[in-house]
This record gives C-alpha cells, structure tokens and sequence, in this order.
C-alpha cells in the first residue's frame, strides 16, 4: 500500500517539475520575441505612433499617453 502511495506522489511530483519548467521556457521565449517584434510591427504598421498618439488624445481630452505597445489582432 505504501510503495502505491509513493509511487502516485513521485507521479505527481514529476508532473508538477515537468509542468513548471515549461512554463519557465515558455516565459522565457516570449520576453525574447517580444523585443524583436516590436520592431517588426513597427514597419509593418499602417499607422505611425504620432498619428494613433493624436487620434488617442483627441478621443479623452485632457489625458496623457503614458506607454505604448503595438499588438497584431
């Protein structure tokens, strides 16, 4: 009974390891493709960022453009 007991915790623990470290893969790939992204985006926009910078305080007068990000949707 006992070694059916450790064997599903070993199991368990196992999955648990597997399961972060891909997560920390994951987390890492993205932090890297983000940077080169941007610039990608960036030419392919169809809107420079002083336009869209305009249109955005033209829509919430008095407000302030804290940051920007481009995403593809």
């Amino acid at each position: 009974m006992k070694s059916k007991t450790y064997a599903t915790l070993f199991a368990a623990m196992l999955t648990l390891g597997a399961a972060a470290s891909a997560s920390a893969q994951a987390a890492k790939a993205t932090t890297k493709k983000e940077a080169t992204s941007q610039a990608a985006l960036r030419k392919e926009a169809k809107i420079a960022e002083a336009d869209a910078r305009k249109t955005a305080l033209a829509a919430v007068p008095g407000g302030k453009v804290q940051s920007h990000e481009l995403e593809r949707e």
